[in-house]
């Protein structure tokens, strides 16, 4: 397959959001268990994915995860605190689809070589969603923690301050979160839509990625469309 060629993909297979949330064996059913690869492969179809944060950052995904491979102590956030006033995409996307959020986790947490990853998000999401997607799951070694509504909590100083169990508001840090982060760790906080889209990509490749989008923003993205809009 030629790098730019079209692919068909059936939307109810690698769609980010599904029409209702999947059990656990119904997500396997559907696409597969996470393929096991090295961590120099994943991170290498990762950056030919072109895959950037969908937190609002931009920043190459790839790179985000090198800056931990292998460190073993590091920190792995996935960021689903959205604070921004009028969005709900990474809620909808955490109702739709909390597994595919959760094998990226996973994907990040083997990248660093960690076996413990974090997800915060707002209390509601954890206690109807994540918390019984996590029991069907034969693997459960994420933490969870509720971080309260507010524009400024979304924020990944903020997100980081929550999973110390600290308030999550924004601290000015002496240096980067990969080098500075919890308890001196080096800590990544990864967008919930990032994740969903490292286990769609783990699976079906980066020229499948590629297919859509163009070629300085590879992929879909997920927006959210308020007001006095007709679909």
């Amino acid at each position: 397959m030629t790098a730019g060629q079209r692919i068909e993909v059936d939307p109810r297979v690698t769609g980010l959001l599904r029409r209702r949330t999947p059990t656990w064996s119904e997500h396997i059913d559907l696409l597969g268990p996470l393929p096991q690869r090295s961590t120099q492969a994943l991170l290498a179809e990762i950056a030919d994915s072109g895959l950037t944060g969908r937190g609002g950052g931009h920043f190459p995904t790839a790179r985000k995860l090198a800056l931990i491979a292998g460190s073993r102590d590091a920190v792995i956030i996935g960021n689903g605190a959205e604070g921004e006033p009028a969005s709900s995409k990474d809620r909808t996307l955490l109702h739709h689809s909390p597994h595919l959020v959760i094998d990226g986790l996973t994907l990040a947490a083997r990248i660093a070589g960690t076996r413990t990853s974090h997800l915060a998000t707002p209390a509601d999401l954890l206690d109807e969603v994540i918390a019984p997607a996590l029991r069907g799951r034969p693997e459960r070694r994420v933490r969870l923690h509720a971080v309260p509504d507010g524009f400024v909590t979304g924020q990944e100083t903020s997100v980081a301050a929550a999973v110390e169990g600290r308030p999550a508001l924004p601290v000015t840090l002496t240096g980067p979160l990969t080098t500075h982060g919890i308890s001196g760790r080096p800590t990544i906080v990864l967008n919930v839509e990032t994740l969903a889209h490292l286990a769609l990509i783990a699976r079906f490749g980066a020229t499948w990625f590629r297919s859509r989008g163009v070629p300085d923003d590879p992929g879909t993205r997920l927006v959210t469309i308020s007001g006095a809009v007709r679909l």
